[in-house]
């Protein structure tokens, strides 16, 4: 069933006891209402534990074209705002095969021999999280426009007023009492006990929901310096592993 943002906003305001269930709020205070239940969700997006799926966005690589950028204007259209990180990358192949990119940080790419090195098969990605696109630079750069899968979290969509959307269970309570939280200082009321009480535990049901456990191995039992679950990786020209 959709939400409309009026009524978290609304039922934050009865749980602070500023307003009854029966009069509608007034603008001034649905103004600030929304604007603090914007700035929660851009909270729990940049701390990651409120981000409840991942993405698997299928792309099409542009030839020559370095960076590739993700995000509101990007090369990759992503209206809730750039990924904060790249997961995962593979290239489809004819008859939907995929085959894995791997994802690099900015040492490797930095140590690259040959950042400009051209050919129709991507082996390599590092993502770059700049503002307000994050930039793709794939390696070798692309020469023809091979689909791409690429996984990141989900981000929460801010809300503008009169919007309807939907969240997974959990959500709703979370939401509510953190923004009535947020707006006892503004409004120069106390918070009950209970209410502080009953908002971190609902956070906490929902962040517990949504932390991913990375998997790790090692090369063998109980040794050191052990790649991915996969294996190790190939050696690479510029000696960066």
């Amino acid at each position: 069933m959709p939400l409309f943002e009026s009524d978290i906003v609304g039922d934050a305001f009865i749980e602070l006891g500023v307003m009854n269930a029966v009069d509608p709020i007034d603008g001034n205070n649905a103004a600030l209402g929304l604007a603090r239940l914007n700035m929660i969700l851009d909270s729990w997006n940049g701390g990651g534990n409120g981000v409840f799926a991942q993405v698997f966005s299928d792309v099409t690589l542009t030839p020559a074209l370095v960076p590739h950028t993700i995000g509101p204007t990007g090369t990759f259209v992503v209206a809730a705002g750039r990924p904060a990180r790249i997961d995962s990358a593979s290239t489809i192949l004819s008859g939907s095969v995929h085959v894995p990119i791997r994802v690099r940080d900015n040492a490797w790419y930095r140590h690259l021999s040959l950042p400009a090195m051209t050919g129709a098969l991507q082996t390599d990605v590092y993502y770059e999280p700049s503002w307000p696109n994050g930039s793709l630079y794939f390696w070798p750069v692309p020469t023809k426009n091979i689909v791409v899968t690429l996984e990141y979290e989900s981000l929460l969509l801010q809300l503008a007023s009169g919007d309807a959307f939907t969240l997974p269970p959990g959500y709703l309570e979370a939401l509510t009492l953190t923004l009535a939280e947020s707006l006892a200082a503004p409004m120069r009321v106390a918070l009950s006990p209970t209410t502080v009480e009953n908002a971190r535990q609902a956070r906490a049901r929902v962040f517990a929901a949504n932390v991913r456990i990375p998997r790790i191995a090692t090369a063998d039992a109980g040794m050191p310096g052990g790649g991915p679950l996969n294996g190790p990786e190939p050696g690479h020209e510029s000696g960066w592993y």
